[in-house]
């Protein structure tokens, strides 16, 4: 794993270079160069329409949570300190005592559920989950908020804030629970848990638009708009698998828009070495990050097929594969944004 230092070092290195480049037009050049042949890229797998596949419905023991399935339920329970209702409880700095998090107990629901159907033990623990998502959520004109009950100091959010990633992990869990159950209470929670998405901003919620206009559903729904990559493709993906219980009409005006802002949006994160984890920062993602959004590339192939999914988790995964944040070329990359 990445030294976090050091990944904050590269972003200090990325802000000096971008700085040396407007002050003396050094790296103009090659930085054009550069981002011309990610231009290139993208334009070559572009999808030239863009369709989003009917179903009449999902079998989710067929479609596992990839991005978290590859953690067992005692990954959690060794790394997390359990509570004596049995979710995870993840300590923050400046809180006394650990709190629950709804996405990390989404995701570990979402890996009990995984593993249950894969034949491990693990169904009482993804129904403990559901049950505790039944009673957290705090309903309000029909759309149910799922909160953060503590400060997020990285995008300046006080408790009680909202995300999308915990929104749509939470859908993705109570489709499970419908699936397994027949319980419409799920089903209708996870239809009110949606329709919080496209609240917009502010209105304290989560719509937020992309500098090109494109629709974007916040991961941290900060002032300044941050368009967290990983959260908003599970947010996708969410919607993704919500799609055969939507009427038509939801499915273009929601569904449509998202999948094809996530589409045109990924260049923005590429470096042409690495990702970007938003685009108010020049943070790169870590080696794991990296690793679930390869994951997250096929689960979005496996729900919604095009060949623009496949070409970039190639991309991505020549990426990881071959860099393994190897210094000499890492620097190269930096070279190419200092103008050296």
């Amino acid at each position: 794993m990445w030294d976090r230092s050091w990944k904050f070092a590269v972003r200090n290195v990325l802000k000096i270079g971008d700085r040396l480049g407007q002050a003396t037009g050094i790296s103009t050049r090659k930085e054009q160069q550069h981002q011309s042949r990610i231009d290139a890229f993208y334009d070559s797998i572009y999808p030239a329409n863009l369709n989003i596949p009917t179903t009449a419905s999902l079998d989710f023991t067929q479609f596992p949570y990839l991005s978290v399935s590859y953690r067992s339920p005692s990954f959690w329970e060794r790394t997390y300190q359990m509570s004596d209702a049995g979710l995870p409880l993840v300590p923050y700095k400046g809180e006394e005592q650990p709190k629950t998090n709804i996405v990390t107990t989404a995701q570990y629901g979402l890996s009990c559920y995984d593993a249950w159907k894969a034949g491990s033990e693990g169904e009482e623990k993804f129904k403990n989950v559901l049950k505790f998502l039944l009673d957290e959520g705090e309903l309000k004109d029909g759309k149910r908020r799922y909160p953060f009950h503590f400060d997020w100091p990285a995008f300046d959010l006080k408790a009680p804030w909202y995300s999308a990633l915990a929104q749509a992990q939470v859908v993705s869990l109570l489709l499970r629970g419908h699936q397994e159950y027949q319980d419409e209470t799920y089903l209708v929670q996870a239809r009110e848990a949606l329709g919080f998405l496209f609240v917009s901003v502010n209105e304290g919620g989560l719509r937020q638009a992309t500098p090109e206009g494109r629709l974007w559903l916040e991961e941290y729904p900060s002032e300044n708009p941050s368009l967290v990559l990983n959260g908003f493709v599970s947010t996708v993906i969410a919607l993704l698998e919500m799609r055969p219980l939507l009427l038509e009409e939801e499915v273009i005006s929601k569904v449509l828009p998202a999948v094809e802002s996530l589409i045109f949006s990924y260049k923005y994160y590429d470096l042409g070495w690495w990702l970007l984890y938003d685009r108010v920062r020049y943070v790169p993602i870590t080696e794991e990050y990296m690793r679930f959004q390869i994951l997250q590339l096929e689960q979005l192939q496996s729900l919604c097929p095009m060949p623009f999914w496949n070409a970039l988790r190639e991309r991505l995964l020549g990426f990881y594969e071959g860099r393994k944040w190897n210094f000499i070329k890492d620097m190269k990359g930096l070279r190419i944004k200092v103008g050296l």
